[in-house]
């Protein structure tokens, strides 16, 4: 007696199989998109943080010719207070990311000794990790968006 019908396997969503592997070009394909998604430039920095900031360096100096490093003293220097006091913060939190994530070094190294401390350290680094990751992310819609403004602006009256 046949039962009821099974589920399709991944890759037999539409009647037929995508491949000797199953799903697992579909997974990939996914995870391709997702990463586009993310970081539209292909990785090169050995973080997601780095890269990021890489990207958006290329993408000041592709839609205003601004090169980002180079200029940036001087673009904080020409920027309204309003802008000026966006990238500060988004700075600020970028720099407190980083220093919570030297400081969930530390306590995990102490952790050798102590293993409360360890314990500590490693959720420490967990979460400062993700706000490591929304600092720099900050940091960078900030100055793109502020780069954007400052070089499309009409110049002051005189």
């Amino acid at each position: 007696m046949a039962g009821p019908p099974l589920d399709p396997a991944p890759g037999d969503r539409q009647g037929g199989r995508t491949g000797p592997r199953g799903g697992h070009e579909l997974r990939a394909a996914r995870l391709d998109a997702r990463r586009a998604r993310a970081a539209p430039l292909r990785p090169t920095s050995p973080t997601w943080s780095g890269d990021r900031l890489r990207a958006a360096e290329q993408s000041a100096r592709v839609e205003t010719g601004t090169d980002l490093p180079g200029e940036w003293t001087r673009l904080l220097l020409e920027v309204p207070d309003a802008s000026r006091a966006a990238l500060g913060e988004a700075r600020d939190a970028y720099q407190a990311a980083c220093e919570a994530l030297v400081w969930s070094v530390a306590f995990t190294a102490v952790g050798i000794w102590w293993w409360p401390a360890g314990l500590g350290g490693i959720v420490l680094w967990l979460v400062s990790w993700r706000s490591l990751r929304r600092a720099a992310d900050g940091l960078c819609h900030t100055a793109e968006a502020v780069v954007a403004l400052q070089r499309t602006a009409p110049p002051p009256p005189a």
